[in-house]
């Protein structure tokens, strides 16, 4: 178990398979994979994709694509193409997105803040969804606070249908699926 801040860069893949107890940056050119659990302060810088099967304590990530099945056990800053919350992940606080899509299936026990151009949330969201997007997809009734830019028609139809919701960024048209 490492207990001081290291540095780790490599043109290869890079897997954590032990758990590390210490802040760290590490910077791959390929893909960066999180086995186990990564305490403390983790700045990730992946060529490819950064997966997270095991547990990080405060990620700050720049990648192309990002898929968290584990948990973060704090807040998530993500800088990335895609960024992709599977149904069995979980991030204990806040989840900052910045990037092209992002999608949740899982549990957010904060805030989803950020700038994309697509938004789709099927999973849980605890607080306030502040993103904002060129195109939104709510499809659960899971969602308690929304972005400003939502019109008061548009928050009603996100909250209460239990169908497919789809609203604009722009606010001029929402449409609801039966």
């Amino acid at each position: 178990e490492k207990v001081l801040p290291f540095f780790n860069l490599s043109s290869q893949n890079m897997t954590y398979d032990t758990d590390i107890n210490a802040h760290g940056i590490t910077f791959s050119s390929l893909s960066v994979d999180v086995k186990e659990t990564l305490k403390g302060i983790h700045a990730i810088f992946a060529g490819d994709t950064l997966t997270i099967d095991g547990s990080v304590e405060f990620p700050i990530v720049l990648a192309t694509n990002v898929v968290i099945n584990g948990k973060v056990d704090r807040d998530a800053l993500i800088f990335a193409e895609s960024v992709f919350v599977t149904e069995d992940a979980e991030i204990a606080n806040d989840l900052t997105v910045f990037g092209g899509s992002l999608e949740v299936r899982g549990k957010v026990n904060g805030n989803v803040l950020g700038a994309v151009d697509n938004l789709y949330i099927s999973g849980q969201v605890e607080k306030d969804v502040r993103v904002q997007a060129r195109a939104f997809v709510f499809e659960n009734e899971t969602l308690d606070g929304y972005g400003q830019e939502l019109d008061r028609l548009e928050k009603f139809l996100a909250k209460y249908t239990n169908n497919k919701v789809t609203i604009s960024w722009t606010g001029v048209s929402s449409t609801s699926t039966d």
